[in-house]
């Protein structure tokens, strides 16, 4: 199972692509792979523009809404990721969370990422060479902290 998750807001939003993310998902996830995946959507509750339940409910795989005040927008991201990753369907062993102007260009991705049995992986178009960046994440921390250390007053 996968889940996506993401915020999405249509009202006074040109940017609004939650149609174009669904139906990509229509056309790139074959009929035998819509129970391997759900969509879940937080919705702000100001937002009289979003779809309705019977307009979400013609795609084929499960897209479950979840709706609340806005919060304080991009700073509550986290809060909103958080909750809809505990209500994501416990037989979920991927979870990408997105936004609603992300869209899938990658027919059978949802049988190729299942197939997957790593405890960690990147997709996409373009895999950035992430194993030659090993350790120095830790490093960066370490040598940030002595700058700011030696910079106190």
């Amino acid at each position: 199972m996968i889940s996506v998750l993401f915020c999405s807001r249509a009202k006074d939003n040109p940017d609004f692509g939650l149609p174009r993310l669904l139906d990509s998902a229509v056309e790139h996830i074959a009929p035998h792979e819509r129970d391997q995946i759900e969509f879940l959507i937080k919705f702000d509750d100001d937002d009289d523009a979003r779809p309705s339940d019977v307009e979400l409910a013609r795609y084929p795989f499960r897209v479950r809404t979840f709706c609340w005040s806005r919060g304080e927008g991009r700073h509550a991201l986290h809060h909103a990721q958080e909750y809809l990753f505990a209500q994501r369907d416990p037989r979920s062993r991927y979870c990408l969370m997105t936004a609603d102007d992300f869209y899938f260009t990658r027919s059978g991705f949802v049988s190729e990422f299942l197939a997957d049995r790593s405890e960690f992986s990147i997709y996409g178009y373009c895999r950035p060479p992430i194993e030659a960046y090993a350790g120095r994440y830790e490093q960066e921390d370490r040598k940030s902290t002595r700058l700011n250390s030696s910079h106190r007053t």
